[in-house]
């Protein structure tokens, strides 16, 4: 199941995919904090810092290509 990408991104958004649900996330605004479904991996974005918690196993890096 993919999640809905969005339709403009900043620079500093950088979608990831957790390897183990499958579900894609990304901070929609400077310093929202969110998680994948299953809660095995989070990602806190801004302009200034990107902070990844999870196992890095568990992060599938999708850069410009996974944001339409």
């Amino acid at each position: 199941m993919n999640a809905p990408e969005p339709p403009q991104h900043a620079s500093w958004q950088r979608p990831v995919r957790c390897t183990q649900c499958d579900d894609v996330i990304w901070s929609r605004y400077r310093g929202e904090f969110r998680s994948c479904k299953c809660g095995a991996i989070s990602v806190d974005q801004t302009p200034h810092y990107s902070r990844y918690v999870g196992n890095p196993a568990d992060f599938l890096p999708l850069g410009d290509e996974g944001v339409q």
